[in-house]
């Protein structure tokens, strides 16, 4: 489970989620230290991944601003829609 307090406009928002499969490391040896750099979301029908979109796009964007918030180097995430 993930989440992040966003603003829009001017209204804050809390998002929040669990992607169906993430890929992650360690930097280090410690366990503190993971990243999550693919997040995989599964569509619930056949034929409509389209639909997992906006969810996926979200997850990539809670993991993002969290490394950028952490201050990594590498703050790239990549996504993967399927049904």
């Amino acid at each position: 489970m993930t989440s992040r307090r966003i603003m829009y406009d001017t209204r804050q928002y809390k998002t929040s989620g669990r992607a169906d499969y993430t890929l992650w490391y360690r930097e280090t040896h410690s366990m503190s230290e993971k990243a999550i750099n693919l997040v995989i979301v599964e569509a619930k029908k056949e034929g409509m991944v389209s639909a997992g979109e906006a969810q996926l796009l979200g997850y990539m964007g809670i993991v993002h601003q969290e490394r950028k918030a952490l201050r990594k180097v590498n703050a790239v995430v990549y996504g993967m829609a399927s049904d």
